[in-house]
């Protein structure tokens, strides 16, 4: 699932709004697409996270392979000059700053400047913090930081126009950014289904792992109690 819609406030509001502006009103099709690493500092771990960013490029885009993806575009391509829409992209439980790369490579050929992360303990080769508080309620906060270290590297910020930020997602990435938009997720309500239907593990399965060291869930209404 991937949602889309417009930011209506200021960034720093961290108030984000989804994001609906539809790309083919924003440009035409720039054949040229450009990225580069970045490393942004997780102010709930106090580590780095991983990511990327792609955009509009004045270099021929080429084929560039990286791990096991094929990615459509020019690894530390010079940038188009100019001001452009940036969309943050949250992925998946057990994804990749990567896995959604075909998506970036789109935005960023129709005029985008889009940003790319990896969640911490909740990613391909670290799932540790699967059904943590840390990943359920630090999701947003990670993309937060992830947009304010863009919107402040003298590499970035002069990119990005900051009147139109918006943020997308898969599936945990989803739940991601509907919190950005101010959603309160209630737990208590999945606790009440699986007790109503405790054989579906497949929803149901984290409720009944061992959850030793799991930290205080007191930042999400209706959180399981330790």
């Amino acid at each position: 699932m991937t949602i889309r819609a417009r930011l209506a406030r200021p960034w720093w509001c961290l108030a984000l709004a989804l994001f609906i502006l539809p790309v083919v009103a924003h440009a035409q099709e720039v054949a040229n697409v450009g990225f580069r690493a970045i490393s942004v500092h997780d102010p709930v771990s106090d580590g780095a996270m991983p990511g990327f960013v792609f955009y509009p490029s004045v270099l021929p885009r080429g084929l560039t392979q990286l791990g096991p993806y094929d990615i459509d575009a020019a690894l530390d391509a010079a940038a188009m000059p100019g001001a452009r829409p940036l969309v943050l992209i949250s992925h998946g439980h057990g994804g990749s700053a990567l896995g959604h790369h075909d998506l970036a490579v789109y935005l960023a050929s129709h005029g985008f400047v889009v940003a790319t992360l990896e969640h911490p303990s909740d990613n391909f080769h670290d799932a540790s913090g699967n059904g943590r508080s840390t990943v359920l309620a630090g999701r947003p906060v990670q993309v937060r930081a992830t947009m304010a270290y863009l919107l402040t590297d003298p590499q970035w910020k002069g990119m990005i126009d900051t009147s139109r930020v918006g943020v997308a997602g898969f599936s945990m990435g989803g739940y991601t950014s509907l919190l950005l938009v101010g959603a309160v997720p209630r737990f208590d309500r999945l606790i009440g289904y699986c007790k109503q239907y405790p054989d579906d593990q497949a929803t149901c399965g984290l409720l009944s792992q061992p959850r030793a060291g799991r930290p205080d869930c007191g930042e999400l209404s209706g959180c399981p109690a330790e």
